[in-house]
């Protein structure tokens, strides 16, 4: 294992803001998260799992929410957002950290996450969080490992899936309309 490069000393910032820094300046650090990227993400997620206060936990959460988001637009670092949270998602990482960051790659459109998280649909701790990523991704790699995980299961988490698979055949103009 290699030893972590020099911190930026914006990333340092904005982890002593979140750590350390009143509401109004962990709101600020929060607010400017976006800019510093992909790289805040590794520093902000050790954060969340180490954390002293709920503030830090929650300052950091938002923060590393935010950095998805925007590399997630149109444009953005999409894929070095995924790699970065398919390394959290590994099983040397705290259970809660797991959740959140399979929250976050159910926002990604693309393939790149869904081998890492039908490979999870298997994990009777995580796989609920899997399908709900699962079910939001857009890909159609997403709706095949959906497809895949329900014809070899049985009972109420055949049913989630069932649910899974119907959610993502409803079209925008049928949001509201009829019983899906």
């Amino acid at each position: 294992m290699q030893p972590d490069s020099p911190l930026d000393p914006a990333v340092r910032d904005l982890l002593y803001q979140i750590k350390f820094g009143t509401n109004v300046q962990r709101n600020e650090a929060i607010d400017s998260a976006p800019i510093l990227g992909v790289k805040a993400i590794r520093h902000l997620s050790r954060l969340m799992a180490a954390w002293k206060t709920p503030g830090q936990f929650r300052g950091a959460h938002e923060a590393i929410k935010r950095i998805v988001l925007n590399g997630y637009r149109t444009g953005g670092e999409e894929s070095a957002v995924t790699a970065e949270l398919l390394k959290l998602i590994e099983s040397a990482q705290s259970e809660n950290l797991r959740r959140e960051a399979l929250y976050l790659l159910g926002f990604a459109s693309s393939a790149e996450s869904v081998p890492a998280l039908a490979a999870l649909l298997d994990d009777q701790v995580l796989r609920e969080d899997a399908r709900m990523a699962l079910e939001r991704n857009a890909s159609r790699e997403a709706e095949s490992a959906l497809r895949t995980a329900q014809r070899r299961s049985d009972g109420p988490w055949r049913s989630a899936l069932d649910y899974s698979v119907r959610r993502r055949r409803v079209s925008l103009k049928d949001v509201g309309t009829r019983r899906y």
